[in-house]
């Protein structure tokens, strides 16, 4: 009955450790990335700033966007957005996806 005892003490042991080690090691070496709420409610890994901006200056010039080209997608470029993919048949989400971009920009 001890050797049971003994044996089970043993393995909550190995449970506990395992769950420390192991728990660290899937945080360990990746970054916090703070993610972009779509139009959709969807949530969106962020765009680099040149790409917004390429988005932001197509947009102007379909006459869908009158903010400043900055590279922020802000309330005002995500609404400008949508409204091109509402109008283009897209998936409406608000973010410069690679098929809005496509569409958007030529391309494809």
């Amino acid at each position: 009955m001890k050797q049971v005892h003994q044996l089970g003490v043993m393995l909550c042991g190995l449970l506990l450790l395992s769950a420390a080690v192991f728990g660290q090691a899937s945080t360990s070496g990746q970054e916090e990335v703070n993610l972009i709420k779509g139009v959709d409610g969807g949530l969106y890994e962020p765009y680099l700033p040149s790409v917004v901006q390429e988005v932001q200056t197509a947009l102007q010039s379909s006459g869908l966007y009158q903010g400043d080209i900055d590279g922020e997608l802000d309330e005002e470029t995500m609404q400008a957005i949508a409204e091109y993919q509402k109008q283009n048949n897209l998936m409406v989400s608000g973010v410069p996806s690679p098929v809005t971009r496509g569409s958007l920009l030529g391309e494809g």
